[in-house]
């Protein structure tokens, strides 16, 4: 799924720590995975950014929240996400 990055303020400066890549707004991203967490909710893990994984092991991801899709939605792709478990 290709985003378009609509929020690129106010990160967390606690995982500056660990976030050496960040999405800027109005360029464009490739989703290539999504994660889930308490704090964030639905994350996107972007191709473009090469952040290493988190101390958990864990792929760095952005809060949907920041991005828009661009073109189609797949429902079903969505919804699957949406009941995965949480991580932390």
């Amino acid at each position: 799924m290709t985003v378009i990055c609509i929020n690129d303020k106010n990160w967390n400066p606690e995982m500056s720590k660990y976030i050496k890549e960040y999405p800027v707004e109005g360029n464009t991203y490739t989703v290539v995975s999504r994660n889930h967490t308490a704090l964030a909710g639905l994350g996107y893990v972007l191709d473009e950014l090469n952040n290493p994984p988190l101390p958990c092991g864990t792929p760095v991801g952005f809060s949907a929240k920041r991005f828009k899709p661009i073109g189609e939605i797949n429902i079903e792709e969505i919804t699957e996400v949406l009941q995965e478990p949480s991580i932390i």
